[in-house]
This record gives structure tokens, sequence and C-alpha cells, in this order.
């Protein structure tokens, strides 16, 4: 009784179909049909009375209103007949026939949608309301024309969709697609062909894998989109249907070569599913196996770009092994091309967020072996992969050890590998800085390294990579560019603090050339001036001339240097005088940062304006010479920074580089000096000391105040040893002469013997050397405390052990007895070097040789009881080997060192401390750099080859084939020569005994050393001449000795099969060379000679055996060359001493064959016959200046300038 009552009647009894016979007009049949509307809609379908509504529901499926000609009629049908379905529902009061009638006309009406400003719009949002809510738009599956309808709907919603619509209409839309996908039987192709072409992007086929980069995600994208990922797994079947079709039925006739476009969208289609519905191609990504394994190289590049782009998201790895597999065996393809893509697309697994360690791990090997794939392409594809990689998600991944295989690829054979390696570490040192500074343990440990890894690319000696790593470094590495001062200040003395040894020799060196380049400029811009564009009244020539010399200089060490010199040819023509001007305020040390950053700024831009093509020429230019780093604001800061104790050594560092190279700028910082000297007194730190004393060497006029100078001159006898050594040098320069002779005399009353004697000596050693002339009448009185008092004197302290397993100790961490004795020894010696112009300098100079050759004979040990101290003895005798060389370096007395001096000054090259070695190795190799010794002492170095210390031994081979290659580029032959000097020296080694096979194959190392530099094919004759050549001499030293002639013998069988190993031809020298007269006489007697010279040393064995070992060597060299690399001993390692005693004094000797690099062979020849030059050719090793080291001497200072400044002052005269 109460669902009768609550049961709702359709109260409407209007007409609503217009006929011939009753016409309704269309005004009034709006009205009727609103009114009907209104009354369906208030209707519940729960209670709506069905047969009330059939009467209604008949006459709304007329052809007359379905076909009214007035839109608005028709919408107001079609919303009635949503509301009647609604009703009616589940059963619709309409056969087959009338509902496709009326969904045609829905369908019809439908794009008004587009329009929301229609007078129907409101009529249409309601039927398609409807038709979502109620889920009538199902009944299209029952049709017998079903798939014409879905595939109308389909498009009629993709369309509306692109053209945009309301957020309400496409959450309808996608309702009513996807109730159809999912109720529909059977979905029709051209449905499923809509629904995936909304995916491709753009109106044509892209020709590449990838997403367009035009491409505009609109509604139809994002429509799709919603229906694949809600409507996946309905959808799977004929999704792969669809690529059975298209994809693999095209692979079947795929040309070798190209793909066809569509092929390409048909995976650019699947990238798309992947991104959005990736389970409806659960059985599509398995076809990429076969592609990745396919014959033709098309196919798999194709795959490979595809997967690449896959594994950026989901778990392709876990989904699909198989093919994931198959993509990782695409990284030793036999095509670059391949290789490269794939190398390329694997970082994209290690940045997916959902990818394992073990799948990160996996991909890290992977780039390690990639970064030495055989291809240039390849490598430079592994290093930009992981340059990619955002900071964050690098820490995480990459591993350190496959950031230093990186830093490898800076010293690759090409040069392409080698500057994507400089920008992609530089970029990465820049990222981690702020973390770094933070003091992030992961980011030091993990990118403190790169600034001295970028620094020592200069070893490699090749100017494009010079230029590419020294642009990156000021630019990226110290951010050089930065306006804020105290961060660019802090940047810089952080990343100095962080360089080894090496590389920040390289970074002094580079402001060193800073120095120079600014004179070299500076002279550019004034003959610049001169040239006039080329328009000159007078002495054309003359200018010319000089404006050529001084491009010609400028772009000696340019990258291309062809290029450098016609960009300067520009700059000149163009005669622009405000560039002038800029240029020279860019270069000027007076300006302060903010100033130099602002011309130089303005320089390039408008030289970009005048002439574009020679900008990056001149900015590589700027950077090299405009003072960037070494400014007046710079200094300030730094000065500021010395109070810091974390950058207080790098602050003193470079101010001592500013005291030297840039004088003008310390002065006017000399203030805050002074200051700090009185604030600090006893205290004051010796760097800045020495800052002050390069400065007053070079400033010859100061005034530092009488409290400053009472300071110093405290110092001088109270003070450390460092101290006493600097304040002296600055107290040299006091341009008074009675207080130089109080100094004098206070010297003098303090020469007494106690804890203070060294403090006292390093003063005195100084004054010896600058102001000699001082303590000229009192040298006797000198010389005897020196060496009756010091030097022989007897040390017995319990508290010294004295055993060969001692630690070794810096000089300042020795007792003041042996301190004494060194400083001793230097002062002597720096009183030779002041008086090296005397008459009686021979005489002088005899008993000082003679002690210093007795410290060297008795191994350090003068000491009647031999009860020296180990370290002692061992400072001794590297002491007294520096003072030997010094005193070498001069021409007035490097003929007094006598051979057996000699001798046993070159047998510290194999003491048995591993610290006196290296010393004296160093100091030999800066001498022998800017030959300032003569050719004997280039053989000291190659007695090298059995030190036990692989490290050591490496990179002196690296020195001595770089100046090898110098001097062969330079035809400079000095090192062949020095073939003649080695056999001697070899022959009269203690070790050596010419009647044992062991002693001598033994030998025969040093010979291969040798040749492994020297050797290459256009010297060989040379070599092997040299090496006959023995024979017809006897041995200065030893006349009776026979060991001169089995070494040469030795040293003709290596040269004889090392050619015959790399295929060179030795043909007949076609000069006779004199051998050096001091160690080789002439065997006078023709019969004598004739004897020696057919007179078979060796025996055929040992020929046989040195024949096997030299080429075993070779083989072995070649065969290890590209894997071994030098491995740096951890802190605190002690070095290894050598094992064999030598009767003649207590060194020992290494015998450990430890593995060497070959060196480059096969070289370009140079074409020219071989002369012998001067024993002292005073040419300029390419290699970069080291800056004095914290021992280094006053006349070091002042050596003799290198081949870029003698450049330049040609350029000034």
């Amino acid at each position: 009784m109460s669902s009768q009552q609550n049961a709702q009647i359709l109260d409407f009894g209007e007409e609503i179909v217009p006929t011939h016979a009753n016409r309704i007009g269309t005004s009034e049949l709006l009205s009727r049909l609103q009114r009907l509307l209104s009354k369906l809609v208030e209707m519940d379908q729960d209670f709506a009375e069905r047969d009330s509504i059939l009467s209604v529901a008949h006459s709304l499926v007329h052809k007359n209103l379905l076909s009214h000609k007035d839109k608005s009629v028709r919408a107001y049908v079609c919303c009635c007949i949503v509301e009647v379905l609604r009703l009616c529902a589940p059963d619709a009061p309409y056969t087959i026939s009338q509902l496709e009638k009326a969904f045609e006309t829905i369908i019809k009406l439908l794009p008004g949608l587009e329009d929301p400003e229609s007078v129907y719009y409101p009529q249409l949002y309601h039927i398609l309301e409807s038709l979502s809510v109620v889920k009538s738009a199902v009944l299209i599956v029952d049709f017998p024309a079903a798939e014409t309808f879905l595939t109308s709907l389909f498009r009629l919603f993709f369309d509306l969709a692109r053209k945009g619509i309301s957020k309400n209409i496409e959450v309808y839309m996608l309702d009513i697609l996807q109730q159809l996908i999912n109720e529909a039987s059977i979905i029709p192709p051209a449905v499923v062909n809509t629904l995936l072409a909304q995916l491709v992007s753009g109106t044509s086929v892209q020709s590449f894998v990838g997403p367009s980069e035009n491409s505009k995600r609109g509604g139809g994208f994002q429509l799709a989109r919603n229906i694949l990922h809600e409507c996946s797994n309905r959808l799977q079947r004929y999704i792969s249907q669809y690529f059975s079709e298209i994809i693999l039925e095209t692979k079947d006739i795929l040309p070798e070569e190209n793909v066809p476009r569509e092929f390409v969208a048909a995976h650019n289609l699947a990238l798309e599913l992947w991104t959005y519905a990736p389970s409806t191609l659960l059985n599509v990504v398995p076809q990429l196996e076969n592609e990745l394994l396919a014959e033709h190289s098309s196919i798999r590049l194709l795959a490979v770009e595809t997967v690449r782009l896959m594994i950026k998201i989901h778990t392709l790895w876990s989904d699909y092994p198989q093919v994931w597999n198959a993509f990782l065996g695409r990284v030793n393809d036999k095509l670059v091309e391949i290789r490269t893509a794939c190398t390329q697309g694997l970082i994209n697994a290690a940045l997916n967020p959902l990818a394992s360690q073990d799948i990160i791990q996996l991909i890290m090997q992977l780039y390690e072996v990639k970064l030495a794939d055989t291809d240039e392409r390849v490598r430079v594809s592994a290093i930009e992969a992981l340059g990619s990689l955002p900071y964050e998600t690098l820490r995480l991944t990459v591993p350190v050890h496959a950031l230093k295989l990186s830093a490898d690829r800076l010293r690759d054979r090409k040069y392409s590998v080698r500057t994507k390696a400089i920008q992609t570490l530089s970029a990465l040192y820049n990222a981690s800085f702020a973390e770094q500074i933070s003091g992030d343990d992961f980011s030091r440990q993990a990118c403190s390294w790169i600034p001295s890894s970028l620094l020592n690319v200069f070893y490699v000696n090749d100017e494009p990579t010079n230029a590419a790593a020294e642009l990156s470094f000021f630019e990226v590495i110290l951010n050089a560019l930065s306006l804020d001062t105290s961060a660019r200040v802090s940047r810089i003395l952080y990343v100095v603090q962080c360089l080894d040894d090496q590389s920040l020799r390289v970074f002094y060196m580079l402001l060193q050339r800073q120095s120079k380049y600014m004179v070299l400029l500076s002279r550019f811009i004034d003959c610049c001036v001169d040239y006039n564009g080329s328009v000159m009244d007078t002495d054309e020539e003359i200018k010319t001339k000089r404006l050529t010399q001084v491009i010609e200089l400028l772009s000696s060490k340019s990258p291309n240097q062809k290029q450098m010199e016609q960009d300067l040819w520009k700059f000149a023509k163009l005669n622009d005088r405000q560039c002038y001007k800029t240029f020279r305020e860019t270069i000027n040390l007076q300006n302060s940062f903010e100033d130099i950053h602002k011309f130089m700024k303005h320089l390039l831009k408008r030289l970009k304006q005048r002439s574009p093509s020679i900008v990056d020429s001149l900015r590589l230019l700027l950077f090299r010479s405009a003072p960037l780093i070494i400014n007046k604001t710079n200094v300030s800061e730094l000065i500021r920074n010395m109070h810091n104790d974390t950058v207080r050594k790098s602050c003193e560092s470079l101010l001592q580089q500013v005291s030297s190279l840039f004088p003008d700028i310390y002065e006017t910082a000399l203030k805050d000096i002074k200051e700090m000297i009185l604030q600090n007194q006893s205290s004051v730190s010796p760097e800045t000391l020495k800052t002050v004393s390069q400065y007053c060497l070079r400033k010859k006029s100061f005034d530092l105040g009488h409290e400053v100078l009472a300071i110093l001159e405290k110092l001088c006898f109270e003070g450390t040893d460092t101290q006493a050594k600097y304040s002296a040098v600055i107290l040299t320069t006091v341009q008074d002469a009675t207080y130089q002779e109080r100094m004098r005399d206070k010297l003098l009353d303090n020469l007494t013997y106690s804890d203070k004697t060294p403090t006292v000596l390093a003063s005195l050693s100084k004054y010896l050397l600058i102001k000699g002339n001082l303590l000229l009448s009192h040298e006797e009185r000198i010389t005897e405390f020196l060496v009756k008092n010091v030097i022989r004197a007897h040390v017995s302290d319990p508290n010294i052990t004295n055993t060969p397993d001692d630690v070794w100790l810096q000089f300042s961490e020795l007792d003041y007895h042996i301190r004494s004795k060194v400083l001793a020894l230097k002062c002597l010696t720096n009183m030779l070097t002041y008086n090296k112009n005397k008459d009686d300098r021979e005489q002088r100079a005899a008993p000082i040789l003679k002690l210093l050759s007795v410290i060297l004979l008795t191994n350090g040990d003068m000491d009647p009881e031999h009860s020296t101290p180990y370290i002692h003895a061992a400072w001794l005798r590297l002491s007294a080997a520096r003072f030997l060389l010094k005193l070498a370096v001069l021409p007035e007395f490097e003929p007094l060192v006598t051979f057996q001096t000699f001798l046993h000054l070159c047998l510290l090259c194999q003491d048995s401390i591993y610290e006196v070695r290296q010393e004296f190795v160093r100091r030999l190799q800066k001498l022998l750099q800017f030959d300032r010794l003569p050719a004997r002492f280039h053989a000291a170095i190659f007695l090298l080859a059995h030190d036990p210390e692989a490290e050591f031994l490496g990179k002196v081979r690296t020195w001595a084939k770089s100046r090898s290659l110098y001097l062969r580029k330079h035809k400079n032959y000095i090192n062949e020569y020095v073939l003649t000097y080695l056999i001697h020296l070899l022959a009269h080694h203690p070790d050596l005994n010419i009647e044992s096979t062991e002693s001598l194959l033994s030998f025969l190392k040093y010979f291969e050393f040798y040749l492994d530099v020297v050797m290459f094919a256009d010297n060989v004759s040379l070599l092997y001449h040299l090496a006959q050549r023995v024979k017809q001499y006897r041995d200065t030293i030893s006349e009776t000795s026979d060991a001169i002639y089995y070494l040469s013998e030795l040293a003709r069988i290596a040269i004889f099969v090392r050619a015959n190993v790399f295929g060179w031809a030795i043909p007949s020298f076609p000069k006779q060379i004199r051998l050096p007269h001091e160690i080789y006489k002439v065997i006078e007697v023709p019969d004598e000679k004739k004897i020696t010279q057919g007179k078979t040393f060796l025996s055929s064995e040992i020929e046989q055996q040195v024949e096997q070992i030299v080429k075993a060597n070779i083989r072995s060299n070649h065969h290890t060359a590209a894997l071994k690399r030098s491995k740096p001993a951890l802190s605190g390692t002690p070095k290894k001493r050598s094992t064999r005693t030598s009767r003649a004094r207590g060194r020992t000797t290494a015998r450990s064959v430890p593995k060497r690099k070959q060196s480059q062979q096969l070289k370009n020849a140079l074409v020219s016959s071989p002369t012998r030059k001067s024993l002292r050719t005073r040419n300029r090793l390419i290699n970069y200046q080291e800056s004095p080291s914290e021992n280094e001497e006053i006349e070091d200072v002042e050596s003799s300038e290198s081949e870029e400044q003698e450049g330049i002052s040609s350029a000034e005269e």
C-alpha cells in the first residue's frame, strides 16, 4: 500500500510531436519540452511509474523531433531521452532501432560542448553527465553497428579533448569511454588506432626514438593516457595485436641501412605506453630481445635507443630479465654507434629510484670497463654519462674509485676524451664544493683530488689540453670570476690547500707565467698602437717586425698556433683604441678585482661585437694575463685570513708568490705584514718572513721601521733556524753601513757552540751569500770555527739511537748537533759562492771540496769512532751532495769536482734511505732541467734503474722521457752523448764485477732504462756508433781496466736487439764523434787499437742471454703498458730500503726489478743528421718551472729566466 502511495506518476498530457495536422511552433515546442524535462528530472528512479512514462518516451524518439531543424529542440529532446533512460534503467523503453537513432542525434549534438557560450550548452552538458552517471552509454555495445558508434564516439571525445574543454567534461568523457571499453565484447581496431594515435606527438612521424622537443601534451594525450592506465588489462590483447601487425611484419622487410619512420614511430608509441600503461606491453616488450640480437645493425641500434629510455622508469631488469641482459650485452657490440648509445643509456637505470644496489653496482662496473674502451666515442660517452648524474644521485651511486678511473681519461690519447674528462670533473667539483667546505667526508674523499688531477694534466705537455684544463681550473674549480670577495678567496685557499706537490708547482707556474704574459701583452698593445691598423708614416718595416715577434711569442703556447696568430693579426688590424685601453686596464695590477672583472667583461663584449671570430683566442690570453688570482683585493683578503689557522699555510704560500712575482701589489700589503710581525714578534710565521724577504730582495729601497728591525735582529740569534734565515735575508737589504757592521760584529761574537748555534749559522749563511764582503777579512776565523768546532765536533748523546731502522726525520726535527753541522757546510759553500770571481778561488775551494768529498766517501760518518747516528750520517751525506751540486752549477768550480767525488755523488741515487735518494734526485732534476749542470751529470739519473720504489721510478722515468722529447724537438743530442758518460760511470761502479755473468746481466738494466728513454728510430745509428766508439779509447781514470769495453759491448747488443724488435735499420753513422777527453783517452798505438776493436769481451752465452732478456722485457712492457698504473704509497708506510751491500761504502743498492712503463715508440723521426752541440748548452726545458721550496737557496730564486722571459726581452728590444 505504501509503495503505491509513494509511486511517482508523470503528469504530462501535452502534445510534443509536431505534425502537418498538428503544427507546433518552435517556441511553444521548446516551452513544452522544458516543462517535460523539469518533470522528468524531478522524478526519482526508484519510485517512478514506468507505464506513465512510456507514452512520452515513444514520442521523444519520433523522427520529427530527432530530425528537427532547431538544435535547441534536438538538445532538449535528447535531454528528455537520457532522463527517460535513467528512470527506466536497466530496461530501456526503446527498440534497438530507436536507440540507434537517438544516439546518432546525441553524437551529432555533443561537438557543441566545445563552445561554453552556446545557448544549448547546458543541455549538452546535462546529456553527457547523464550518460556518464547513469551509464546508459553502454547500450551502444549492443547495437548491430556498435563498431561504428564506438569509433565515432571515441573520435568525437578525443577531438573535444584536443580543442580544450572543462575538467568536468573531461572526467565524464573518460568515464564513458572506460565504460564502453570494459563492456564491449570486441574493441574495434579503429578505436585502438584512435586511442594510440593520441600518444604520438606532433603532426608528423619523427625519425628518432624519444620524446619530441616540440611535443605538446594536450587534452587528447591526457585523456588517452588515463584510459590506458585505467583499462590496461582490457586493452593488453588489442595493443599486442596492434604491435604484432605493425612492428613484427614491418621488421621482415626492413632495409639494411635505415629503418622506416613508421617503425620508429611504433617504438616511440611503445615508450609512451611503457610510461603510462606498462602492463599493456606484457607481450610486446619481450620482442625487444630479438631486436637487440638482430643481425641488422639499424634494428639493434633502434632497440638500444628504445630500451635506454625505458629503463628510466619501472623495473625492466626484474620484469623482463631477458631483455635487460640482451641490452647489457650491447655495451660490447661490434658497432661503435651501438656501444656508444648503450653506454649513454645505462646511466638511466642508475637514475631510476627503483634501482637496487646490485643493479647500480653492475652498472658502475660496466662503466669502469667502458672508460677504457678501444674507441674514443665510447669513452667520451662513459664520461658524459657519469657527469650527467645530479650530484646528490652521484654520491649515492658512483663509488669513489670509479670517479678516479674517469680521472685517468685526463691523460687519454685522444683530445676529445681529455676535454670531456676535464669538463665533467670540473663540473663535479663545482657541484660538490659547498658540501666539501661544510666538512662532508664523502664529498672530500670523492672530489677533493680533482684540482690536483686537473693540474697534473700539464705534465702531458699538450697545449690544447693545457688550455682546456687552464680555463676549467680558473673558471670552474676556482670560480675566479665570482664577485663575492670572501667566498672567492676562501675557495682559492681551500683548493690550494688540497693540491699535492706536483699540482701545486703547476699552479705556481701558471701564476709565474701570468706575470710574464702581462709584460708580453702590454708590449703587444704597444706594438698594435704603433702598427695603427697597418697605416704607418715611418719605420713601417721595424714596427711590423716587432708586432710579428710578439704575436709569434704569444701564439707559441696556444692550442692552435696558426689560428692564434691569425686572430691576433685581426685584432691588430681592427685598430680599436677603446679595446686597447680596456685591455691595459684588464691586466693592470693597480686595479681592484671588481675593476678587472668589469673591464674584462666589457672587452669581451666589445670584441664579440667587432670581431666574434677572435673572441675565444683573446679570452684565453685574458685568462692567462689578467690578475684574477693575485690582485689588490685578493691580497688584502689573504692577509686578513692569515689569522685563520686552517688556511694560514695556504695564505703564506700564496703571499710568497705575490712577493716574488708581483712586488708592486705586495707593497700595498706591507703595512699589514709589519703589523703582523709586531703583533706576533718571536712567534711570527717563517712563511711570513719568507714573503717579506723575497719582496726585499726585489725592492732594494724600503722602510720596515726600527721596531720591526729589532724583532728581526732578535730572531737572527734567538729564533728558529728558518726564522733566522729569512730574517737575515731581510736585514741584509738594510741600506745602512753602520747597521751592517754592527750585525757583522754580533754574528762573530755569537760564534760559540751551543743549542743556539743552528740559529746563528742560519743567519751567517745568508750574510756570507749576500753580504760576503762584510765578512771577507774574517773568513779564516769563520772557517776554523765551522770545521773544528762544528763539523768535526764529536757528538755523544745517549738519547740518540743509531740503527738502520730509525725513522727518517725532517730537518727541523733533528737535534741541534746535526743541524749545526749541515748549516756549517752551507756557510762554507755560500762563502765559496760569493767569492767565485776571486783569483784564489781554486785555493779557497780545494779544502771545502775535499771536505764534502770525504763526507760522501765515509757515508756521512767522519767520526773516528764511527759513532755518528744513522740518520745524522744520512743528512750529512745528503747535505754534502746538495752543496756539491750547488758548486757544480758554477763554471768556476765544476772542473774542480774530481771524478771520484763525482762518482760518490752519483751513487747517492742508490742510497739505502729512500728520502735521501728522493731529495737528491729532485735537486738533480731541477738543475738538469735548466741545463745548469754539464752533460756528465745526466748519467746519474739512469742509476735509478734498480730502485725498489716503483712509484718513484715511474715519476723519474716520466721526467726523463719528457726531457728527452724536448731535446729531440730542439735537435739537441746531449742525451745521446750521455751514453759515453753512463758507460764510464758504470765501469767504476763499486758493484761491477766483469768476471761475473750475473753482475754483468744486472748492469744490463741500466742500459735498458737509458734506451727506453732515449732511443728512437732516427738516433739508433748515433747510439750504436757511440757504443762502438768506446773501444777506440782507453779509460783515463783507470788505464789498465777493461770494464768500459765490457759495458760498451753490453750497450751495443742492447741497442742492436731493440732496433731489430722495432724494425729499425742501423745505418753507418757518417761522422766520427770524439768522446769526452776528461774520461776517455785515445789509444794512440795502432796495433793496440786494432786488437781492442777486434776483441770480443762478452762470451756468446752472455750475448744470447742479453738478447733474450731485452726481447722479453720489451714484450712484457708492451703487454702491460695499457693496464699499468702507479699506486701511491699509503700514508705512514715506510719506504723500501735496498738489500745489496756494497764493498766500497756502507750503502745499499736495489736488486729488485720493478715493472717499467714502456716508452712511446715509433715516434716520427727527425730527419736531420745528428751533430754534437756544446755540453753546456743553455736550452730551456719545456717542462714547467717549479716554484722555490721552503729550503730553496737565494741563488735559486735569482736563477736565469725561462725561455718565455727571454722571448719577452727580445721582443722588448
